[in-house]
């Protein structure tokens, strides 16, 4: 039969078997994708070196795989917010996208969409991606402190300025990671706590990320030195020649057997061990501890005094840092 003889009924019928089609090998792909970076993330915990009560206490990674309605319905809440912060910071982000280029990848294994050029091809490379050719060489990764305090008006700033630095840094095309971090409260036993690091987004972006971000919550207490080696040499592994790591705490770290004056010699000797490796290590402190945080960041150290800054401060860091 010709073309011209089908009828429209068939034309239509034809377009919704494509679209099934696409579903399901979209739906399939997203799951092995989802597969091969929970292993992958896995492997890279159990082979970061920590040191010290870091490397006794357990350890636990959490990242979301389904889009739960409830934190689509959040990240709703926060979406006005965070595009009309990216319009005011628009006039800051030009000089950077004006140094990006693109070319299509094509017959892919994984990608952001169906190469239908390919689609009955045997060995099912079927999708095509687009390659952002970079002249920013710059990385960047955001830890932050999930414990209980940052209940309220912080959190909500933080995931704010999440938000907002994920979509900076994917329109200027930066690879960007985003992790939280807490443990399950104070025990008799070092051995007896366990740190959860929750994968918000990681290197390579996903389209479930944002929902992840709007996710998050507080709990327990703080650990921060087991996080800042796991995320600092996630982010080391990076070719990048800027590498700037952001961290997020309203307190000093307060874990078993890990505070005062013991976890201010533990946090300045890892950062002083990331600054060796070329990273830059900043903390926005918005809280009441900021002298002691101080004193570990120095002139990493970001006060921010005013907390609806928070969502503005990090990107400006990395405006900064890259016209250097």
């Amino acid at each position: 039969m010709e073309i011209s003889q089908l009828t429209e009924c068939e034309f239509e019928t034809g377009e919704l078997l494509m679209e099934h089609i696409q579903g399901l090998a979209e739906e399939n792909a997203k799951k092995e994708l989802d597969k091969k970076i929970r292993t992958e993330l896995l492997r890279e915990l159990s082979e970061t070196v920590f040191d010290g009560d870091h490397q006794k206490v357990k350890k636990v990674l959490i990242r979301e795989t389904q889009n739960r309605p409830e934190a689509m319905e959040r990240y709703q809440l926060y979406e006005k917010d965070v595009k009309s912060i990216m319009r005011r910071m628009k006039s800051r982000l030009l000089p950077v996208l004006s140094c990006q280029g693109s070319q299509m990848e094509r017959k892919l294994f994984f990608g952001s969409r169906l190469d239908y050029q390919a689609l009955y091809d045997p060995g099912g490379r079927i999708f095509q991606n687009m390659e952002i050719v970079r002249k920013v060489d710059t990385a960047v990764a955001l830890l932050i402190d999930l414990s209980d305090s940052m209940y309220g008006e912080r959190i909500h700033q933080a995931r704010l300025c999440a938000l907002c630095l994920y979509e900076f840094c994917r329109s200027a095309d930066i690879p960007v990671l985003i992790y939280g971090h807490h443990i399950d409260g104070k025990h008799r036993s070092v051995q007896d706590e366990t740190v959860f690091f929750h994968s918000f987004a990681e290197f390579d972006a996903d389209r479930g990320d944002r929902y992840r971000i709007a996710s998050m919550e507080t709990g327990g207490c703080n650990r921060d030195g087991a996080a800042l080696c796991f995320v600092g040499e996630k982010l080391a592994k990076r070719p990048e020649k800027i590498r700037l790591l952001f961290v997020i705490s309203d307190g000093f770290p307060n874990a078993t057997r890990y505070n005062g004056k013991k976890a201010e010699e533990d946090m300045l000797r890892i950062k002083e061990s990331l600054e060796r490796k070329r990273i830059t290590v900043l903390t926005a402190a918005i809280g009441s501890d900021k002298e002691q945080i101080q004193r570990i960041y120095k002139e990493g150290f970001l006060d921010i005094s005013d907390i609806g800054q928070l969502p503005y401060v990090l990107p400006k860091q990395i405006l900064m840092r890259i016209r250097r």
